[in-house]
């Protein structure tokens, strides 16, 4: 199944956009939109977690540390471990994908 975004969201005062681009019982798909200095705090999920850097550059957590993270960039999270992402120099885009869907 192809998914097209018809709209851009744009970040919120917090520098964070979040829109739901998916959702099944199988899995969901968030785009998340995050201005330099925006953060999604640390979290977990019983589900297991992807993150994938579409664009710009940003910091995801492994483990107990941030690393920095270009465009290209995955990084997968087993359900329990904590994930998040922030956005330092310049805005990012990062898709999330949660399977199953919590």
């Amino acid at each position: 199944m192809q998914v097209q975004l018809i709209r851009s969201p744009k970040p919120t005062a917090d520098g964070v956009s979040v829109e739901m681009i998916h959702s099944c019982q199988d899995m969901r798909v968030l785009l998340i939109q995050l201005s330099p200095g925006g953060e999604v705090p640390l979290a977990t999920s019983s589900s297991s977690v992807s993150l994938q850097v579409v664009s710009g550059r940003c910091e995801l957590v492994a483990g107990c540390e941030w690393v920095a993270a270009a465009a290209g960039t995955i990084w997968f999270y087993p359900p329990g471990e904590p994930f998040g992402v922030r956005a330092t120099g310049e805005p990012a885009t990062v898709l999330a994908t949660y399977a199953p869907r919590p």
